[in-house]
């Protein structure tokens, strides 16, 4: 028995599989068999998109396909939230001045129900939820990381917690959303399970695709104001050194809850 030819014809197999046009979603680097790119790396030389080595491992994606299926995702049923993040300094002798932002999300309900439960229970939750955990971690060119509600790690609302697990879920649902600029995702800890921990998408982040849970978006002003923190604020080893990003209220945003400047 030839093994390598069994690896080969199953790997062909879900290749043909992934690629139909029955397939919905398509997650994944999308390369090609005949050079490091792909055979279509003349055409996409040719329309600008640069060479072979600077065309990279997901330049066939498109990006305004990519937000117009997410746009659908959330018109099927969505809930807003807001995060107000309070920047505190860290050093007494620091310039930087105690200021306030509010952050706002739209969580797709419909698409993601326990999931998006879960994360709405931990904003609203008194005690171990988001309220005093801070954005800890800046993953430059990906996105700012919260979450830490528990010991310094993570854990779903009560609730939620798996009869398996002191700290997860059992997340079952369809991973449909793309993580695109704003895109809130909640991170695989473990196969299938998740916590609290969070992420805030600063840019385009396909390598999450299809393995870390999106389940929101920020509203544009808010994505802006995440961008600026990515960009400006003082990191060492990707933890915020002189200012922390202190979330000081979260829940649920309704008609007459009051909007910061």
């Amino acid at each position: 028995m030839n093994v390598n030819r069994i690896i080969s014809n199953t790997t062909s197999r879900r290749a043909l599989t992934l690629c139909s046009k029955e397939s919905k979603r398509k997650f994944g680097s999308g390369g090609g068999t005949r050079g490091s790119r792909g055979h279509g790396w003349w055409i996409n030389y040719r329309a600008g998109k640069g060479g072979r080595h600077l065309q990279g491992e997901y330049s066939h994606i498109d990006k305004e396909e990519q937000k117009a299926w997410n746009d659908a995702v959330f018109s099927l049923g969505s809930l807003m939230a807001y995060v107000d993040i309070q920047i505190e300094p860290l050093h007494q002798d620091s310039a930087e001045e105690l200021t306030q932002h509010r952050l706002i999300l739209e969580l797709a309900t419909e698409a993601f129900p326990r999931a998006t439960s879960n994360f709405t229970k931990l904003l609203e939750a008194d005690a171990d939820g988001y309220k005093s955990s801070t954005l800890h971690r800046i993953e430059k060119n990906v996105g700012i990381l919260g979450g830490h509600v528990w010991n310094g790690t993570g854990r779903c609302h009560e609730e939620f917690v798996s009869p398996i697990s002191a700290t997860s879920m059992k997340q079952s649902e369809h991973m449909v959303l793309s993580h695109i600029p704003g895109t809130i995702t909640m991170l695989s800890q473990r196969v299938e399970e998740i916590d609290s921990r969070f992420m805030l998408c600063t840019n385009h982040a396909p390598h999450l695709d299809g393995k870390a849970v999106a389940i929101g978006r920020l509203d544009d002003e808010s994505l802006k104001q995440v961008q600026r923190w990515e960009n400006t604020l003082i990191t060492a080893k990707g933890h915020p050194s002189n200012v922390a990003l202190r979330i000081k209220d979260c829940g649920i945003l309704n008609e007459d809850a009051a909007q910061l400047a």
